[in-house]
């Protein structure tokens, strides 16, 4: 009797060890992956609507904020615009910089809106803008005026226009970001309305996605000028 009760309590000890041995590797792959995912890319992007141009020195200012929501630091080394149908704009040959455009001025140009006509009211504020690469460490935010070059008047043009694009290529990935200065959302506090543009979050999913479907259009646009050329 005594032998059977020893051998119930051995087994029983040893089912116990293996459900808190069970347990301890379950905590820790847990444990792992949420460390994993925490080295992932999660950048935060957003923009404000109001938009400054400056016809003089050929400059879009655009007011860009960035949270990098992760453990490891990204680096933004491109932004270029793109038009409604995201591709690059038409460039000359006389730009102004040693850039196309659309594309981050590698200078810091004083940020203010002028236009060159008579009686136009302009606004100069106390910054430069800023140049790239530009890196942002784990779990920190970035803020500032990037100048975009555009020749003549089209950045006086493009402060209104709606429905652009951003390709904002860093280390971790290339994003497009819709640059859609009429999009506004609304968030209520407490009987108080304020204007809230919420960030947009980009992670390697999102990028995944992203590049699945620009080469699915890639894909398409060939059969189509294919099925053109056949008939």
């Amino acid at each position: 009797m005594n032998t059977q009760i020893t051998t119930i309590a051995s087994n029983l000890a040893q089912v116990g060890s293996l459900i808190i041995s069970a347990l301890a590797l379950t905590v820790s792959a847990i444990t792992w992956f949420k460390d994993k995912n925490k080295q992932k890319m999660n950048l935060g992007v957003n923009f404000d609507d109001d938009l400054l141009a400056d016809t003089e020195s050929k400059a879009l200012f655009i007011k860009m904020h960035f949270i990098n929501n992760s453990t490891i630091s990204t680096t933004i080394y491109n932004l270029k615009m793109l038009n409604e149908h995201e591709q690059p704009f038409n460039d000359s040959t006389n730009n102004k910089y040693p850039v196309a455009q659309g594309d981050v001025i590698p200078l810091e140009i004083k940020v203010r809106d002028f236009l060159d006509v008579p009686n136009y009211k302009s606004t100069v504020l106390p910054l430069k803008s800023c140049t790239l690469p530009l890196t942002i460490q784990p779990y920190s935010s970035y803020t500032g005026y990037f100048a975009f070059y555009f020749e003549g008047q089209d950045s006086y043009i493009m402060k209104f226009k709606e429905k652009n694009s951003i390709i904002i290529q860093t280390t971790q990935g290339n994003i497009l970001h819709p640059l859609d200065t009429s999009v506004r959302s609304y968030k209520v506090f407490k009987n108080l309305s304020l204007d809230v543009k919420p960030y947009c979050f980009y992670n390697k999913k999102k990028l995944r996605i992203a590049r699945t479907k620009a080469t699915i259009d890639r894909i398409k646009g060939k059969i189509e000028g294919l099925w053109l050329y056949i008939w």
